[in-house]
C-alpha cells in the first residue's frame, strides 16, 4: 500500500488574537488542518468565524494589533524534505517575501485594496512575475497578457495598460487571479475568489484553477460561502465556527453525511433549485456571537436545536471514519446513544 504524500502545508494548533480597547479578542482558537500536495481544501463557515484570519496567517500577514498566540504554520520544502514554520519568520524579511507569490500566492477578497492605484495592472503583474520567475520584461508581459486572457479580460493586449480604477470590481478580481496563477505558486490561497464575478466568468475561473492544479500540481486553500464552488473544487472541507474547527473531512463525507449541527444548518440554509414557489429557506437561528463574549463549552451553544447539559463543557474532537472528524457532544463516546438530552434555551 502506497503511503499518502506529506502535506505541503500543516496548520497546527493555531491561535490568533487581537488586543483592543475593549479587551482581548480571540479570533482563531486552536485550529489544525493539513493541505495535501495537489489537493484543494475548503474553509467553510459564516462571516466572522476566522477563515480569512487563518488564511492570512499562512502568509504571516496578521494585521496589527493581532498576533499569533500559539501554534505553527509549516510549509514543506519543494524537495519534500524539512518544513519551515512561517510564523517564526520576520514578516518583513526577505525569506517570507520570497515565499509570498513565489511559493504561496493569495487571491484577496477585496481586489481594490490589493492593487496599487498608481501603477497599471500590467506593471504590477510584470513586477510580480519577474520577481519570482526568471523571465525578461518582454516575456513577463507576454505571460501577463496570456493570464488576463485566460481569466476572460477582453482585449488583454490593451487592458494590460489600464489602471485599476479603469476596471470594474469584477475585472480587478480577475486581474488578481491572473497575477496569482501567472506566478505558478505551489500553494494558492483563494479568499472568496469568485464573489464579484458573474456565473459565466466564475465557471471560467474555476476551470482555470483546476487546469493549474492539473498541470502544475498546485495545492489550493479555498475560502468561500458558495456550496456549489466547494462541491466542484474541494477534496477536503474544514468547517469553522467562532474561531474553531467543528468538523473536517473528505468533501463527499461532509456533503453526504454532515455530523455537526452547525454544518447541517449551513447546508439546509443553502438555496436549492428544487425549492417550491413560496417555500421559505431555513436559516440558522441567532447570529455568530461577539468574539469578546464567547460562550463557555461548545461554541455553537445558544443556536443549536440539539443543545443539552453536556454542551456547557467543550467537546473533544472524535473521528467518525475515513478521516471524518467532528467536535460535538452528540458524537462523543461517553454519551450513550438514546440517553436523555434535556434541551436548554435556544436563541431564535
Amino acid at each position: 500500500m502506497t503511503a499518502a504524500p506529506a502535506p505541503i502545508l500543516q496548520v497546527d494548533d493555531l491561535s490568533i488574537g487581537f488586543a483592543t480597547d475593549d479587551g482581548f479578542v480571540p479570533a482563531v482558537r486552536g485550529v489544525s488542518f493539513d493541505v495535501p500536495a495537489g489537493k484543494t481544501v475548503a474553509l467553510l463557515g459564516e462571516s466572522g468565524c476566522g477563515k480569512s484570519v487563518t488564511a492570512r496567517a499562512v502568509l504571516n500577514f496578521i494585521d496589527k494589533p493581532g498576533r499569533a498566540e500559539r501554534g505553527a504554520v509549516r510549509l514543506r520544502a519543494e524537495n519534500g524534505g524539512e518544513t519551515t514554520d512561517l510564523l517564526q519568520l520576520d514578516p518583513d524579511g526577505k525569506t517570507i517575501r520570497d515565499i509570498r507569490w513565489g511559493q504561496i500566492a493569495m487571491i484577496f477578497q477585496n481586489p481594490g485594496r490589493s492593487l496599487t492605484p498608481a501603477y497599471t495592472v500590467g506593471e504590477q503583474m510584470v513586477e510580480a512575475i519577474r520577481l519570482h520567475l526568471n523571465l525578461s520584461k518582454q516575456e513577463a508581459r507576454a505571460k501577463a497578457i496570456d493570464g488576463l486572457r485566460e481569466v476572460g479580460i477582453p482585449a488583454p493586449e490593451r487592458r494590460i495598460d489600464d489602471y485599476p480604477h479603469q476596471m470594474s470590481g469584477g475585472m480587478c478580481q480577475r486581474v488578481m487571479i491572473a497575477m496569482a496563477v501567472s506566478c505558478e505558486p505551489r500553494l494558492l490561497i483563494a479568499d472568496e475568489p469568485t464573489t464579484a464575478l458573474d456565473v459565466t466568468i466564475q465557471a471560467q475561473v474555476l476551470r482555470l484553477l483546476k487546469k493549474m492544479q492539473r498541470d502544475h500540481g498546485t495545492s489550493i486553500l479555498l475560502i468561500t460561502h458558495d456550496m456549489g464552488v466547494v462541491a466542484e473544487m474541494a477534496d477536503e472541507v474544514v468547517v469553522m465556527y467562532l474561531g474553531k474547527v467543528v468538523e473536517r473531512g473528505p468533501v463527499d463525507a461532509i456533503f453526504d453525511d454532515p455530523k455537526h449541527p452547525y454544518t447541517q444548518k449551513l447546508f439546509a440554509s443553502t438555496p436549492r433549485a428544487d425549492l417550491a414557489a413560496g417555500e421559505v429557506l431555513p436559516s440558522i437561528p441567532g447570529a455568530v456571537p461577539d468574539h469578546l463574549h464567547i460562550p463557555e463549552g461548545c461554541p455553537f451553544r445558544g443556536r443549536c436545536e440539539h443543545e443539552f447539559e453536556a454542551c456547557t463543557a467543550e467537546p473533544t474532537t472524535v473521528t467518525i471514519n475515513g478521516g471524518h472528524r467532528v467536535a460535538c457532544h452528540l458524537h462523543t463516546p461517553d454519551i450513550a446513544p438514546g440517553s436523555p438530552r434535556p434541551r436548554m434555551g435556544v436563541t431564535s
